[in-house]
């Protein structure tokens, strides 16, 4: 079961720039603490057993931090500066975010991302009701699989196109090899 965790929300501080609670602040704190925990790992890594498999496996060490901030999307729109900075401290103009942060330092790999909102004052009533924690479990799954997906694009080199003119020279010298073998082969 899924808890609220009150220090790690009231950490996040509101950012001048946005109206969003969270700060570049939050994504260097998980970038220093997912580079604190590979070096700890790192220092306690233990070597692999032999494989009997004939396909090699290969472990490599993957964290992911996620960190639970809230926002104020400051719905409905508001005409006055006054008027927004009162839409954002209304409870109901704030919702809970996570910001997940997947880091993979063998290959150098970093990939971030924010979930889908939760109203804020679901919260309080998250003990008495289910489909509220069923609700936040679900944001995070959708959440992680999203960072999940973009890693293994990355890693498996999916998501990298060729320019244009690489692939126009690529067939161009496919043709001319498949012609010269042509000609080799009728002997000319």
């Amino acid at each position: 079961m899924l808890s609220t965790d009150r220090t790690l929300l009231s950490n996040w501080q509101r950012c001048g720039n946005c109206k969003w609670t969270c700060s570049t602040s939050g994504l260097t704190a998980a970038q220093a603490n997912i580079d604190e925990l590979s070096k700890d790992t790192d220092k306690q890594a233990k070597p692999a057993a032999e494989s009997t498999v004939t396909n090699p496996t290969t472990y490599s060490s993957v964290f992911l931090r996620i960190q639970p901030f809230f926002a104020s999307h400051g719905f409905p729109p508001v005409t006055s500066k006054a008027e927004v900075e009162e839409a954002e401290d209304k409870p109901d103009a704030r919702h809970l975010h996570f910001l997940l942060h997947l880091h993979d330092p063998a290959h150098d790999l970093t990939h971030t991302t924010v979930s889908q909102s939760v109203p804020a004052r679901w919260l309080p009533i998250w003990d008495d009701n289910d489909w509220v924690e069923d609700l936040v479990v679900e944001t995070l799954r959708v959440a992680v699989e999203v960072v999940g997906q973009e890693y293994v694009v990355e890693r498996m080199g999916w998501g990298t196109k060729k320019p244009v003119e690489q692939l126009v020279s690529e067939a161009g010298e496919k043709e001319a090899a498949n012609e010269a073998v042509a000609m080799s082969s009728v002997g000319l």
